[in-house]
């Protein structure tokens, strides 16, 4: 979550993805989601990745579509939640 809303814009560094702000970080409520996945008898790492394709992308999207470069911009956000030190 952290590193999403890093991504999403740190105020700390005043960066992050134009056009957004604050008001766009991710709450823990949404990471409670987890527990769903976990109780039908994901892994950790498939309760994770199933956060990300049924609840977080979509509404990542919603939030940068409309810019010229929207898909860029939900990459480098889901880089940031998986980790992956690769840029979009």
């Amino acid at each position: 979550m952290n590193r999403l809303n890093q991504a999403i814009w740190d105020e700390e560094k005043n960066d992050g993805i134009e056009g957004l702000s604050p008001a766009y970080h991710i709450g823990g409520a949404y990471f409670k989601k987890m527990e769903l996945y976990l109780n039908q008898g994901s892994s950790p790492e498939d309760a994770f990745k199933h956060l990300w394709n049924n609840h977080l992308r979509w509404m990542l999207y919603e939030y940068v579509r409309g810019s010229f470069d929207a898909a860029d911009k939900l990459k480098t956000l889901e880089h940031a939640y998986f980790g992956s030190s690769e840029q979009a």
